[in-house]
């Protein structure tokens, strides 16, 4: 799953969402028409809008159904041709809440378990120094060298310490220095910030929960600058708070424990 694919989801579970068809009326101003929609000047500005793929920032609206869109952030969009018919969805709400949500959700699910892979090089003490800060728990998937043309690998004959803030690995076979071994070494990390459209989230992070997750969020910050919120606002913050209890026990974030069965628990 892609970032913009969560928010759009997310917008929807909070019950924030428009679906409606138009056309491109001009691409300088990137105005967008739907001849179908009522609203007001000015009526959802500040909002977001999803087109092929892409989100937009509503700028301005008017009557005539026309909205003026801006790029969000940087990057390259892609702009309808003049005159081209495409579905859309739509959102009051503005894309840095939405955002913030799914990152502050996947804080709150905690971390999971990922991994990299490494050439490293023996010491003169006959060690071989991981070029990572010190994680725990650890595990070593895989761990072979070469010695004297022939290839060992064996998980079972390595011992691992800390030594200055270091992991280091120490092999019983025989080993010489500036020996050379590829290992794959997992752990546990939190998840990367998410800021692109485009930008993947792990699998570990179960979609439908983290829709209910990041909508928790999305809603406690609604909530939190709406001085006379709905009942129907209250309703939904409430079903999906139950929701997220639920989905927090159902699916839980895989991660590296004492004793794990590589590559997931």
């Amino acid at each position: 799953m892609i970032l913009i694919d969560v928010m759009h989801r997310v917008a929807a579970q909070m019950g924030k969402l428009y679906l409606g068809y138009g056309r491109t009326i001009t691409t300088t101003p990137f105005i967008f028409q739907d001849e179908i929609i009522r609203m007001n000047d000015g009526d959802h500005a500040g909002g977001t809008l999803f087109l092929l793929d892409q989100t937009w920032t509503i700028q301005n609206t008017n009557i005539n159904g026309n909205y003026t869109l801006i790029q969000p952030k940087g990057g390259s969009y892609t702009k309808p041709s003049v005159g081209a018919y495409n579905n859309y969805t739509m959102t009051d709400m503005d894309r840095s809440t939405l955002v913030n949500a799914i990152n502050t959700a996947l804080l709150a699910m905690g971390e999971h378990t990922t991994y990299q892979d490494f050439d490293v090089t023996a010491t003169d003490h006959r060690e071989f120094i991981l070029p990572i800060e010190t994680y725990t728990p650890l595990k070593i998937e895989f761990f072979n060298y070469v010695s004297d043309g022939f290839v060992f690998s064996d998980s079972k004959t390595w011992d691992l310490s800390v030594k200055d803030g270091q992991n280091v690995i120490t092999f019983q076979n025989r080993i010489v220095p500036a020996e050379t071994a590829k290992i794959r070494v997992w752990y546990n990390a939190p998840h990367p910030m998410v800021v692109d459209d485009d930008d993947v989230i792990d699998p570990d992070y179960h979609t439908r929960r983290l829709v209910y997750e990041a909508a928790y969020w999305g809603y406690f910050q609604f909530l939190a600058r709406e001085h006379n919120s709905s009942d129907k606002d209250l309703l939904l913050y409430q079903s999906i708070l139950q929701e997220r209890e639920m989905l927090s026990n159902k699916h839980p974030v895989p991660r590296l424990l004492h004793r794990i069965t590589l590559p997931r628990n």
